[in-house]
């Protein structure tokens, strides 16, 4: 008769689990050995937000060593806590490898939307503190979500990151399009005054949103001495001119005789239009 304890490898088993999580790493060979390691991290943890903090260990490890049959069973019983994964995926953000802060993003994101009513009181805060200190991918993440609410704090973050990550740059403008805060037009008129060739058109675009607020950038750039500056502002702005910019139409014909013949005879259509409503 054996003098073992009938379930010793269960025990043994359990044991190895446990020593796998609290060491970084854990393997599973099996969907069920993965269940197991969740079960075990989470065991003994007595609030959401303690358990909270185990998953995000093992869903996004700081060594980067981990089996991704865990990683994605962690992730996915992460989501699955809804609202109260919030404040622990908040506060972790910043700590975790920016290799995996795009995909904790998501799961953010993920997470709030479990439970669709109201508004949490960590998701926006969150979002936009994910847009300063995340990874260019998980920025992007939150910008694509930020806009589609009105929160004011994530003008200038947004800014910032296009300054620390000009990839960035066509999302943040749109962005700022869709939050349509006056704080962004200083931003928009240095783009299309200053700024590659490349974001000029998706800035002046941009800057419709602020209406008249906005001529003043329109009339700098018709006569910038930038080409692509010059014409991507009377392109946008031609159209909504009046009487008060026929000296700003005359300066543009008279200096800027180069410039693409369709435009130049769309200019001076428009300045004999207005000159007819100055004098009828």
């Amino acid at each position: 008769m054996s003098l073992l304890p009938p379930n010793l490898g269960r025990v043994l088993g359990s044991i190895l689990i446990v020593g796998l999580c609290c060491s970084g790493f854990a393997w599973a060979s099996t969907p069920e050995e993965a269940r197991e390691i969740i079960r075990e991290a989470k065991f003994g943890k007595t609030s959401s937000t303690e358990q909270a903090r185990a998953l995000i260990g093992l869903a996004w490890p700081k060594d980067g060593e981990m089996d991704p049959q865990v990683q994605a069973e962690a992730r996915r019983s992460l989501v699955a806590y809804g609202l109260h994964a919030l404040p622990a995926l908040r506060r972790a953000m910043p700590e975790i490898d920016p290799r995996f802060q795009a995909d904790a993003a998501a799961a953010f994101i993920a997470a709030r939307f479990r439970n669709p009513a109201g508004m949490p009181p960590d998701y926006l805060p969150g979002l936009e503190e994910t847009i300063w200190y995340g990874s260019p991918e998980a920025q992007r993440i939150a910008m694509n979500e930020i806009r589609r609410y009105d929160y004011p704090p994530a003008v200038l973050s947004s800014i910032d990151g296009a300054y620390e990550n000009p990839i960035l740059t066509r999302y943040v403008v749109n962005n700022l399009a869709a939050m349509n805060d006056p704080r962004a037009r200083t931003f928009l008129t240095n783009l299309l005054l200053e700024g590659s060739d490349f974001y000029k058109a998706s800035a002046a675009r941009a800057l419709l949103v602020f209406g008249d607020g906005a001529f003043d950038s329109f009339r700098a750039g018709v006569v910038s001495e930038y080409s692509t500056t010059r014409q991507t502002s009377l392109r946008v702005f031609l159209p909504l001119t009046e009487t008060s910019d026929v000296e700003t139409l005359k300066t543009y014909l008279e200096r800027f005789t180069e410039d693409d013949p369709e435009l130049r005879e769309a200019a001076q259509t428009r300045l004999e239009v207005l000159e007819r409503r100055l004098n009828p």
